[in-house]
């Protein structure tokens, strides 16, 4: 989801294909333009992007901290990888650092619930200024069956809790990662 000047967009995005050009996107859009002005072809992007720093923060649970990733880096270290390449200058921002990769820095945190990161996320904003947030929460409500039936409005209040807080940012909103268990998974598609 993008907000700016008031309006909102849902994107539904298979994270590791979609995101690297969403986040191209916003960032050569100056990180206040709708995603969904996203109909445009790559070398277009590519021209567009400012030189100027864009501060990227993975807010989320286990899949942004890089759990289960063989290097502990996850999504990021090739979103970054992808970004550059396409002439950005990205640096990745937050509290907390995991993974082998040199910008390793992020807010994921490990079996939290969107309660938890939203208890946090006032905080962690104010002391990173991102430009753009990366936002994958909600799986750990589901894998927990933490009051599910509230779980939308939750992220609702998350989201707007973060413009709020950082108006001028750009928020990506994942999906979330299907389970292999069945009933969680069911949880996770509701």
């Amino acid at each position: 989801i993008s907000f700016a000047a008031g309006r909102s967009t849902l994107l539904p995005m298979g994270l590791k294909k979609v995101l690297p050009l969403l986040l191209a996107v916003a960032v050569s859009a100056g990180c206040a333009s709708s995603v969904a002005d996203a109909g445009t072809h790559v070398a277009t992007v590519r021209a567009a992007a400012a030189p100027a720093p864009v501060r990227v923060m993975p807010l989320g649970a286990s899949i942004t901290w890089g759990t289960r990733s063989r290097d502990g880096n996850g999504y990021r270290q090739m979103l970054r990888q992808r970004l550059v390449a396409a002439g950005f200058h990205v640096t990745f921002v937050g509290s907390r650092r995991s993974g082998t990769m040199a910008n390793g820095q992020n807010e994921g945190h490990p079996g939290f619930r969107i309660d938890q990161i939203a208890a946090g996320a006032n905080r962690w904003l104010a002391a990173a200024h991102p430009g753009v947030v990366l936002l994958n929460v909600g799986s750990n409500d589901m894998i927990q069956d933490h009051d599910v039936a509230d779980a939308p409005a939750r992220m609702h209040a998350l989201i707007d809790q973060i413009v709020v807080d950082r108006p001028s940012a750009t928020v990506l909103v994942s999906t979330l990662v299907p389970s292999p268990i069945a009933v969680r998974n069911q949880r996770v598609i509701a």
